[in-house]
């Protein structure tokens, strides 16, 4: 559970609640498309329950076991599409398939946040940036991945997946 002050008001976000609500939605779609290929399945469970998982993920700051737990949720559709076993790693499977795991994808929503709230005119959401990066300024952080602020986002998500891609690798 994660508890977010937004100035006169906490938002309570519990992520066994995202999960189930995921999980429901995946099920549902494997329910109805056995018969399809692969490929199609991983493309409707992408459209129809990948936004589950991913709603307001790029302005929460998530700890390593939320993130975590996330993270399985997406992997267990590759697991079952592909029919991967529980104790099989996919990431490189998904790296393969030119896919991002949801921790890459969470990191490339959370820079497009910080980037678009940079980009305000707004100087209480200016201000909210710098608390949310704990000090340290946007170009600190998008520097350790060579991005730029003034690149698009199609160039900052190639970076993002090939820096994760070669830490796979390596």
């Amino acid at each position: 559970m994660v508890l977010i002050l937004y100035l006169d008001y906490i938002v309570i976000v519990t992520f066994d609640y995202i999960s189930r609500k995921f999980y429901c939605a995946s099920n549902c779609i494997f329910a109805y498309s056995n018969s399809l290929p692969d490929l199609m399945q991983l493309y409707l469970q992408q459209s129809f329950c990948l936004p589950i998982l991913q709603y307001v993920y790029g302005s929460l700051r998530l700890d390593e076991t939320q993130l975590k737990s996330l993270n399985v949720c997406w992997n267990s559709v590759f697991r079952k599409i592909f029919k991967f076993n529980r104790w099989e790693s996919v990431s490189v499977f998904i790296n393969g398939l030119g896919y991002l795991n949801f921790t890459h994808m969470y990191y490339l929503g959370v820079f497009k946040f910080m980037k678009d709230m940079c980009y305000s005119t707004n100087r209480v959401l200016i201000s909210l940036v710098a608390v949310y990066s704990k000090g340290k300024t946007l170009c600190q952080q998008l520097s350790l991945f060579n991005i730029k602020l003034n690149m698009p986002m199609y160039v900052i998500r190639q970076l993002v997946y090939e820096h994760f891609n070669n830490a796979v690798i390596e």
